[in-house]
């Protein structure tokens, strides 16, 4: 037997009572929906204050760089050096966006971010035995179908507004910033900055779409980091249902990732000289990039790895009901 210290009795039963209000309502006899379910886990991923602190950290480390980036920036200006000589630097609130997301650091970070959305919320159900009070009121497979839902979701959410931060500090730190506004019409008069920004809709090489305006252009960004959100929360869903290691749920997108990407440079070395494989193959770089927000092929492959994974748990489903009607709690 194992015996509880008072203070993590009384988190245990406060989470418990929780879950039997969300899930349960104050109607007993009342038994939860599908829909419901997703619709009371995302309420409770999006108040969680992890949620809320990932977003305030990003849009830190955002609003750093652009002070870091825009010293440099500021002091060209001062000393009369045209932009783009020497480094090509060019601090507006278009380019600094488009940095940040481009980097190889926040690449590999996002799908570390999608896992850690609402994961751990699983694992906390298995490893407490949660999830007991919760079945009461619904069947292990609405249980099992709300959380895996609720995770991949709360993956696309979370990375949207991560987006939305980092475009709105910029935005308001540069562009609107009137402390800055001689250097922002420094560097948005030169010629470069008023080439094309390259915004258009293709499918392959056909061209749908010549030229999006600037605001389509980043909602169409935002449809992509959520698709990917929703990629690796998913994964991250599958893999919290069979495991609970929270390394191995955590970097499990970002390994794939890393993995997709080795294996997709390869294949293009070994067909550099076929202009139309390598064309054709960066299409399927699954990792949220400016340069590639147009790109209609990404989309589509996009939603085939989303079915993909809820084929795969599908497949699972009675695999992870015998783990969780064997198991109960690993306290």
């Amino acid at each position: 037997m194992v015996f509880l210290e008072p203070i993590q009795l009384k988190e245990n039963f406060i989470i418990m009572v929780y879950n039997c209000r969300t899930y349960g309502g104050d109607n007993m006899k009342t038994k939860s929906t599908l829909i419901s379910m997703v619709f009371q886990d995302l309420k409770r991923g999006i108040k969680n204050k992890r949620f809320w602190m990932i977003l305030i950290v990003m849009g830190i480390m955002a609003a750093l760089t652009m002070v870091f980036d825009g010293v440099w920036a500021v002091q060209k200006v001062k000393m009369g050096v045209p932009p783009g000589e020497f480094d090509g630097v060019s601090f507006t609130a278009r380019d600094e966006i488009d940095i940040i997301t481009g980097s190889g650091l926040f690449v590999y970070y996002m799908p570390f971010l999608a896992a850690i959305a609402y994961s751990y919320s699983i694992m906390d159900d298995w490893k407490h035995g949660y999830y007991h009070q919760i079945v009461q009121r619904c069947s292990m497979k609405k249980y099992f179908w709300s959380r895996f839902i609720s995770n991949a979701l709360l993956g696309g959410i979370l990375l949207v507004l991560i987006y939305a931060v980092i475009v709105g500090v910029a935005e308001l730190g540069i562009t609107y910033n009137p402390f800055l506004r001689d250097v922002v019409d420094y560097y948005t008069n030169t010629e470069s900055y008023k080439v094309s920004y390259n915004a258009s809709i293709r499918w392959g090489r056909h061209i749908l779409c010549d030229s999006l305006n600037y605001v389509a252009w980043r909602l169409l960004g935002c449809v992509q980091f959520f698709g990917m959100g929703v990629l690796y929360g998913a994964i991250s869903g599958v893999i919290a249902f069979m495991t609970s290691n929270r390394v191995l749920v955590y970097a499990a997108p970002v390994l794939i990732l890393g993995l997709w990407e080795k294996w997709l440079y390869a294949v293009i070395l070994l067909f550099q000289k076929n202009e139309m494989v390598t064309e054709t193959l960066r299409y399927f770089f699954i990792k949220p990039y400016v340069g590639s927000f147009g790109y209609l092929i990404l989309y589509g492959f996009l939603v085939f790895l989303i079915v993909l994974v809820l084929c795969i748990a599908k497949v699972l489903e009675p695999k992870i009901m015998e783990r969780y009607r064997e198991g109960g709690s690993e306290r």
